[in-house]
């Protein structure tokens, strides 16, 4: 295993979305050879393009120097496919929420890695260990959750699979940091921290609205301007996008055995129907389903 602070540390992404893309964007900043890879055909270079522009955007902000910004440039390459990620020393998985895609995903690389290179997930809820599970070599893969806009939120949760070695662990939090990260360590539970944690912020706003209590927009206005915090729960739900928020909220309530704390609202179905309707992430944006804009409209 390559020390994680290591000059020619190779870090492998796959996934271009909005959380590929950002974990793309920090590594890059830190300097890091980063290969980003997506099954759709021409997803990685627009990813680029995307991060390009955002860091270009911060060069004429003053928040960052035009040689820095082409030093990160030269450090982010798109890869048009995933046998070329087969030198990197980690490679962190950034797909979609589905356990089958995972799993098979990672069996894919396990073939075209070398054997101290390190497997990880920026799953937001599914099990690790069940996503290691169809591996010859389970200890080497952990959970490395990131949060959205990475570039904005410095946590980052390294979770401890059933069979993740020590020293795994010991090198992802290393690495969370020369991202620029905050690194938490946390065990493998549904949810993990933050979204095991966090859930009753979205499920007793969504209670609010279904009780016909308040508006979306009351809702948020009272826990922003009110309670201090950075955004309401509907501006939360929106920025994360509900097709990451519904299936962590059932698979979290679900895994719990219907425990009545984490227990949703109709509501939150509601917004996931329309959702499903709407366009998905495409490769050069950030657009997912919004659930108070949804509700907006219906709850006036």
């Amino acid at each position: 295993m390559k020390d994680m602070e290591n000059g020619n540390l190779k870090l492998g992404i796959v996934g271009a979305g909005a959380m590929g893309g950002g974990i793309a964007q920090v590594a890059a900043m830190a300097g890091l050879e980063t290969l980003v890879y997506d099954a759709r055909a021409g997803a990685g270079e627009l990813a680029r393009e995307g991060i390009l522009k955002r860091l270009d955007k911060r060069v004429s902000q003053d928040k960052m120097s035009r040689p820095a910004r082409d030093s990160a440039a030269d450090c982010l390459k798109a890869v048009g496919t995933l046998a070329e990620l087969s030198d990197c020393d980690v490679v962190v998985e950034a797909i979609v929420e589905d356990l089958e895609a995972k799993t098979k995903l990672f069996s894919e690389l396990e073939g075209l890695l070398r054997a101290d290179a390190i497997l990880a997930s920026n799953t937001s809820s599914l099990p690790i260990g069940a996503i290691a599970a169809q591996l010859r070599h389970r200890d080497r893969m952990a959970g490395l959750h990131f949060f959205n806009p990475v570039p904005v939120m410095k946590l980052v949760e390294v979770i401890r699979g059933p069979d993740t070695r020590d020293d795994v662990m010991e090198a992802l939090t290393t690495l969370g940091r020369r991202l620029g990260r905050e690194p938490v360590q946390v065990k493998d539970t549904p949810g993990f921290l933050v979204n095991y944690g966090g859930r009753a912020y979205n499920t007793e706003g969504l209670a609010v609205v279904h009780e016909g209590v308040a508006t979306p927009a009351q809702v948020d206005a009272i826990m922003r301007d009110g309670f201090g915090f950075r955004m309401g729960p509907f501006e939360l739900m929106d920025l994360t996008g509900m097709d990451v928020n519904f299936p962590v909220t059932r698979f979290v309530h679900e895994s719990a055995f219907g425990d009545p704390r984490l227990r949703s609202t109709p509501c939150i179905a509601t917004c996931w129907k329309p959702a499903n309707w709407a366009a998905r992430r495409d490769a050069a944006s950030t657009t997912t389903p919004k659930a108070a804009r949804h509700l907006r409209r219906t709850h006036r």
